[in-house]
Order: C-alpha cells, then structure tokens, then sequence
C-alpha cells in the first residue's frame, strides 16, 4: 500500500469523524450513536434519543431499535431507575463502566435491569470488549492494529 498525501488525509478524515461521533457534546464518551427522534415516539423512545447515558447502558446489553425499545420492559427500567453514580460512570470507557457494575452486582443493586433476562446481563463485559475495541482501534490492516492513544484521555 502506498502511502500519498490524499491518504494520510482520507486516514485523518476518517479518524477525525470517528472520534466526533464517539465523544457526547457533555464531554463523555457515546458507546452507541443516540436514535433520531420522530415525531409520535413515547416518552422511553425519545429518552433514548436525547441522553447518550441511558443509550451507553442500553447499548451493553444488546442491539436494539427504536421500535424495540419502546416496548421494551428493560428500556423502561433504564429510563426509570437511572441514578447519578451510574450516569457518571456511563460517561467512562465500557471496561471502566464495567468494573462499578460488577460492584453493583455484588451488592445486588440491580433495579435497571431487573427485566433483562440473564443472557443479556452475562453478555454485557464481551458487548463491553467490543465496544472498546471499535471505540480505541483507529483502523486495522493486516496484521497491524493502529490504537487511538487520546480516546484514553
């Protein structure tokens, strides 16, 4: 692969827009781009168009759309029982995120997803890893994985 100047640009380019869609307005980091809001939607809908948090938490317990979680019994509970500690911590990287949540586990606080079934909770550090991955890894070729060191920051 030659290397030319249009590249390096086209590689920034991409770069660049991958990371502005990865980083929410409020300064923490978007697991899952938010759902665009239409018109009709029910409220749990239209939070999950509007706060990235609750879309991050979501997100770590599967791929679901609009439709989905309006009916959706564990999108009500995300919507409901979201509290401080857990939206800050949904501003960190997935792995981070994951480590308060183990913690909540042990002590069986778990009131937002008292719905999801056990297969979705028991996926949730591999969603996590995924995330990260697709969040850290700027572009792979070959054998060769070029990592994002500021998304650390």
């Amino acid at each position: 692969m030659d290397i030319t100047k249009e590249s390096v640009k086209e590689w920034i380019s991409d770069l660049c827009a991958r990371t502005e869609r990865m980083v929410d307005k409020g300064g923490g980091v978007s697991y899952a781009p938010l759902f665009s809001y239409m018109a009709g939607m029910n409220e749990v809908q239209a939070a999950f168009c509007f706060d990235q948090e609750k879309r991050n938490m979501l997100a770590l317990l599967g791929d679901f759309t609009i439709d989905e979680v309006g009916l959706l019994p564990l999108a009500h509970d995300i919507n409901e029982y979201m509290d401080k500690r857990t939206r800050q911590h949904l501003r960190s990287l997935p792995l981070d995120f994951m480590l308060y949540w183990d913690e909540l586990a042990m002590r069986g606080a778990m009131a937002l997803t008292k719905n999801a079934p056990a297969v979705w909770i028991g996926g949730m550090r591999e969603r996590a890893r995924s995330i990260q991955r697709n969040m850290l890894i700027a572009s792979e070729t070959e054998n060769v994985l070029h990592v994002n060191f500021r998304r650390r920051v």
